[in-house]
């Protein structure tokens, strides 16, 4: 290329020497023409302007963070109206009206902060739960439990159940190509669900869980190979309630070793069967103190939801579904449930999980503005404003230099209501 553009700026004719050199004329012309500076760049002319794409990548992480993340297709049909409306050249498919897959992938390796994902549902509940007012009155609860009683972090405690059931979900298989439906074996339709209470401090210590069957009496074949110093109930609705709540608060000052002198915090949901006088008196005197999470925030700030059962549930998945091939398909029973826990639990309880998942949470080291940045608008504030796969297509006319100078309104504009104070006792559940 470099000895073409020099014969040519000596006077050579410009496409005998490009078929001399063996380079495209174009490419030639290109460089003879607009000098040293010239950089060639693969590909076609971009559809949008860097600024442009900037501002639809921040745009989609918005939506994604106010839980209406747009979908593939929702993106390319957006884009599409936003080129047409604002009478940009383009090669999107007209006949569909959206942009192709190829600016699709070409958009993500361009834009590396944006990926598909596939989303976990969230209730409506949850989101407006999910607010600054709610935990700043939690993180107000939590410091003023922590002073006021000195507690260390190996005195820090977080409760839950986890449902465990007979019915295991398949891992990934490999199959012929062309089979629309590729099946994988299971025990039963619908099978029989064991609530497991787990617990672990901010430390990295594990309390024996508890199981809970769905049936009237206990027998012994149903503890047989579970983890070491658990225990065993029987409830017939197969849920945590308050009888056997308070029996695992006293497994639990067994092994923790509660005084009122060395008090220990424990974090919990909000559930009915978490509370009750029998259960406050217990407390009160063994010098357990119970601090609830906020409704409906457990998915954000329950350290065992964020780092533990999601690894639990998968390894005991892979468990089952190794049970079930080395045994001839044999099916699952409750009988089994305790020893495949057990071999997962050995696994998966390790200290790492315990301290990353009161760090994510917040809660150790303690850490106010842990959810600062991701609290979500109100869904009352997005109905308000128009359709949200409408946002990218319709606001904007000047296309040049940015996609929002003339825009109507933004998701800036939206601004979350300020919610009444409320006192500590009023906000979340705690005993002192």
């Amino acid at each position: 290329m470099r000895l073409a553009i020099e014969e040519v700026k000596t006077g050579s004719l410009l496409r005998k020497t490009a078929e001399k050199y063996g380079v495209p004329v174009m490419t030639l012309h290109d460089h003879v023409k607009k000098g040293p500076e010239y950089k060639p760049r693969l590909g076609g002319k971009p559809v949008f302007t860097t600024e442009q794409e900037a501002e639809i990548r921040d745009e989609l992480i918005k939506l994604s963070k106010m839980f209406y993340g747009l979908t593939l297709q929702a993106l390319r049909r957006s884009v599409y109206r936003y080129a047409e409306r604002n009478k940009m050249k383009h090669p999107f498919n007209r006949g569909k009206e959206e942009a192709g897959k190829v600016w699709f992938y070409g958009f993500l390796k361009r834009n590396p902060e944006i990926s598909v994902r596939v989303p976990e549902a969230t209730s409506v509940s949850r989101i407006t739960a999910f607010n600054q007012t709610e935990m700043e009155l939690f993180f107000k609860n939590l410091i003023h439990l922590l002073e006021k009683n000195t507690i260390p972090p190996n005195r820090i405690f977080n409760v839950d159940e986890v449902g465990i059931t007979t019915v295991h979900k398949p891992g990934k298989i490999l199959a012929p190509k062309g089979h629309k439906q590729v099946g994988a074996a299971t025990s039963w339709e619908r099978g029989k669900n064991v609530t497991v209470c787990c617990c672990m401090s901010a430390t990295g210590q594990f309390i024996p869980p508890l199981f809970i069957s769905p049936r009237i009496r206990m027998t012994s074949a149903l503890e047989r190979g579970g983890p070491a110093g658990s225990i065993y109930r029987c409830s017939k609705s197969e849920w945590m309630v308050e009888e056997l709540f308070l029996d695992w608060l006293k497994h639990f000052v067994e092994h923790t070793k509660p005084t009122l002198e060395d008090v220990i915090l424990l974090i919990l949901d909000n559930l009915v069967s978490h509370i009750s006088l029998d259960i406050y008196e217990f407390c009160r005197q063994k010098g357990v103190l119970m601090l609830s999470l906020p409704p409906h925030t457990s998915h954000r700030t329950q350290p065992l939801d964020l780092t533990f059962f999601g690894p639990l549930k998968l390894q005991y998945h892979k468990e089952c579904d190794l049970y079930m091939k080395t045994n001839n398909y044999g099916k699952l029973t409750s009988y089994d449930i305790a020893p495949l826990f057990n071999k997962v639990y050995l696994k998966v309880a390790i200290p790492e999980k315990a301290v990353n998942g009161f760090a994510a949470a917040g809660i150790w080291p303690v850490n106010p503005d842990k959810f600062t940045d991701q609290y979500a608008a109100p869904i009352a504030m997005l109905h308000t404003d128009q359709c949200v796969t409408e946002r990218l297509s319709g606001e904007i006319i000047e296309p040049l230099p940015s996609t929002s100078g003339t825009a109507k309104q933004t998701l800036q504009d939206l601004k979350e209501p300020e919610a009444p104070e409320k006192g500590l006792e009023d906000a979340h559940v705690f005993f002192l």
